[in-house]
């Protein structure tokens, strides 16, 4: 059937998609690869809908991997039935879902030799592509900045109340793909996330959104820092071998989150294929847009996202098996993602971060090393405070209760001192050299034990 009307209203938007579906057929709900909260939701929430509706039995199946440490939290806390997509038999089904992505794009499990003689339901916030028309149900494109969006809207028409559990999903889905409803948000996105507030789990969300990481993505963080580079505002990133592909948009995040940067750009290597993601940070600009025009030049690439976000999966080719061939096609199109966003091809890169100082070098006097020449960066130290006597062995020492501070007894002119110990018999200086204290400095070897 043709693709809904966006004039129709949600009501009438739900009573379509249930007349597609007959009472108790099973339903296989799919997300896109490497699914997101966003897309992990909104699947959850057709299948709770079917579910209430119609009598149906779902199975919610995914491909790729479970990567980013936030999204493999949020299914085991909110005990969401997620099965990898090669353990699903698809005659099993009468219906297949698509959730969040569209049959055209290449990042899905949902093969036409799996769907076929299946009801395709598609439903999708980002723009149309042409096959989702062929779907037995499309609500794709719209005003809506989310997936979740969407179908908190059916659940409300259908009057389907979420659980605890789906609350926190759709809940978190929309704060994660609009970041905290600070990035492209419409009145329904508002809407659902205000009316999902008292019905979801506030302490599971923290929980999630502060997950134990793997110490593995410290190593390809500070990777990532050490190969960015910026081209005027565009901050671009090679991180070669990852061991998920979702740390390729996770560095991009954390890039054009830096002061000056417009956009950033970053790919990265899994299993066989170049994975990229860009973000932007100016409205007047589409990172969706631009991707796909870039990835019209691959037949065998597909691409996908829209105002500020957007992410590329390119296999490669016969040619470029070896991990030189690699490199150099992550970079070629890296450099082309980069160009397109009008970047000039002259510009000199620079170090995303200064390189780090050295312990081993004397501290830089004021105005030099990091920071700015000023003296908001560099303050005044008094000489008598806490600071200064740890730099400055020399400083005075300040009296407590803001007494003046102790000075220090005046020493015995030289020439004075010599004469006392000229005319000072040998007897008497050595004993009270025994008696003394010792004053001088410890050997190598004890100060070695002291540390």
């Amino acid at each position: 059937m043709p693709e809904l009307d966006q004039a129709l209203t949600i009501e009438e938007r739900v009573k379509i998609l249930l007349d597609v579906v007959e009472p108790g057929e099973r339903v296989l709900v799919c997300t896109h690869d490497n699914p997101d909260p966003d897309s992990i939701a909104s699947a959850f929430a057709l299948g709770r809908l079917l579910e209430a509706k119609r009598g149906c039995t779902f199975t919610l199946t995914f491909g790729g991997v479970l990567g980013r440490a936030e999204n493999r939290t949020m299914v085991r806390m909110l005990k969401l039935p997620l099965v990898p997509i090669h353990r699903v038999c698809f005659d099993d089904f009468d219906v297949v879902g698509l959730l969040d992505t569209q049959p055209e794009v290449t990042n899905h499990g949902l093969t036409p030799e799996r769907t076929a003689g299946k009801k395709m339901i598609c439903i999708d916030h980002h723009p149309t592509r042409p096959l989702s028309k062929e779907a037995a149900f499309a609500d794709v494109g719209g005003d809506f900045k989310t997936t979740s969006t969407l179908l908190t809207r059916y659940l409300h028409a259908a009057g389907v109340e979420p659980d605890r559990e789906l609350a926190t999903a759709l809940f978190y889905g929309i704060k994660s793909d609009t970041r905290d409803l600070g990035r492209e948000v419409s009145d329904d996105d508002l809407w659902a996330y205000s009316h999902l507030v008292p019905r979801t789990d506030m302490p599971a969300v923290s929980a999630i959104e502060h997950p134990p990481l793997p110490r593995a993505y410290f190593t390809v963080l500070g990777k990532a820092i050490e190969r960015a580079k910026v081209y005027e505002s565009v901050a671009v990133c090679d991180l070669g071998r990852v061991y998920v592909p979702d740390l390729v948009p996770e560095v991009a995040d954390k890039l054009v989150s830096a002061e000056g940067i417009r956009w950033a750009i970053v790919v990265g290597d899994y299993q066989e294929n170049i994975y990229a993601s860009l973000r932007v940070g100016d409205r007047r600009y589409s990172a969706g847009k631009l991707v796909r025009e870039v990835i019209k030049k691959y037949p065998t690439g597909g691409a996908g996202g829209h105002g500020s976000m957007a992410g590329a999966r390119l296999p490669y080719s016969e040619r470029t098996k070896s991990p030189r061939g690699r490199t150099r096609a992550r970079r070629k199109f890296l450099r082309e993602l980069a160009l397109a966003t009008g970047l000039s091809a002259e510009v000199k890169a620079e170090r995303f971060a200064p390189a780090p100082m050295d312990d081993n070098k004397p501290a830089p006097k004021n105005g030099a090393g990091w920071g700015p020449k000023t003296s908001a960066s560099h303050p005044r130290v008094d000489k008598g405070s806490t600071i200064a006597r740890a730099v400055d062995p020399k400083a005075s020492t300040a009296a407590p209760n803001g007494a003046p501070p102790k000075t220090a007894p005046k020493t015995a002119p030289k020439t004075a001192t010599k004469a006392a110990t000229k005319t000072a018999p040998k007897t008497a200086t050595k004993a009270a050299t025994k008696g003394a204290p010792s004053t001088s400095k410890p050997s190598a070897s004890a100060s070695k034990r002291s540390i």
